[in-house]
């Protein structure tokens, strides 16, 4: 067995494990609530999924990176720290478009369509996510 499907197995071990101890976790405390429980299932539901896209992502034949990639990396980098201060100021759906999209085309993107419905697609999923599914909306405009 290679070290990266064991590391795949035990990953996706400890992601059952916090799914089924998180189930133990006592209830909501009152009929709006999500309850404690909420939170660790989806962290390891999570894991699962972005373990399953790792190993597919993981069975193409990569080239080492260039030194032009390190600095790409490193703007990226410098880039997604600017959007998180600017998302604690101006607020997080004002930020998240244009910083996706940003971050798109420094991925090397150049369809507008795709990066616009991306950014607008993801923005509307996280949306919904927190304020319908956690029903913990996040702040719009700032702190």
């Amino acid at each position: 067995m290679r070290l990266a499907t064991a590391l795949y197995a035990a990953l996706v071990a400890a992601a059952i494990t916090f799914f089924v101890v998180a189930r133990g976790f006592p209830p909501a405390l009152s009929p709006g609530d999500i309850g404690p429980a909420r939170f660790p299932q989806a962290v390891a539901i999570l894991l699962v999924v972005l373990i399953a896209v790792d190993w597919l992502a993981g069975r193409k034949t990569w080239a080492l990176a260039r030194g032009s990639d390190l600095g790409l990396a490193a703007a990226a980098g410098a880039y997604t720290a600017l959007a998180i201060v600017l998302a604690g100021k101006v607020g997080f759906f004002v930020v998240a478009p244009p910083a996706l999209f940003g971050a798109l085309w420094l991925l090397g993107e150049r369809r507008a369509w795709l990066m616009l419905g991306y950014s607008a697609g993801f923005t509307t999923f996280l949306w919904l996510f927190f304020s319908w599914a956690l029903g913990e909306p996040l702040s719009t405009f700032g702190a």
